[in-house]
């Protein structure tokens, strides 16, 4: 007998169907709008994966909307290696090579972290939202600082 048709879920993740399998592939909340086009925040993470001076996979990359510009602007924190002795300087232009090379996207604002200090679910999953607010945070704390 036929299957009966079943109403989408509206769980805010994305993802597709190939050869009847489900492939989750984000989070619409997470999407970066870069002048009218998606990009996922994964993207960006994943092309730094292994970029020494970084935790690995403690980045977060995600946007903020700008007015002015009519897009988001894409920020990204990541987390430093604590084991590793970086110019600040330097690997902020190796990031945003990095980022370019694989994804052709510039990012328009890098933060560096201690190590241990973006927050994770408790199965492991960067809190980009939560990354987000704290960023908003810090440059608004910055901002007052300098008023």
């Amino acid at each position: 007998s036929p299957r009966p048709e079943r109403e989408p879920l509206a769980t805010g993740d994305l993802g597709f169907l190939l050869n009847h399998h489900l492939y989750v592939t984000g989070r619409a909340k997470d999407l970066i709008i870069l002048r009218g086009e998606n990009h996922h925040p994964a993207e960006i993470e994943w092309a730094l994966k292994d970029l020494k001076g970084l935790r690995k996979g403690r980045s977060a990359a995600f946007g903020i909307s700008d007015p002015r510009r009519g897009t988001e602007t894409l920020c990204l924190v990541a987390e430093l290696d604590r084991r590793a002795s970086v110019n600040r300087e330097s690997l902020a232009e190796r990031v945003q090579r990095r980022v370019q090379e694989e994804t052709g996207l510039w990012i328009d604002q890098i933060q560096f972290v201690p190590s241990g200090t973006i927050p994770v679910t408790t199965s492991g999953k960067i809190q980009r939202s939560l990354v987000r607010r704290q960023y908003l945070n810090s440059q608004q704390t910055s901002q007052d600082d300098h008023s």
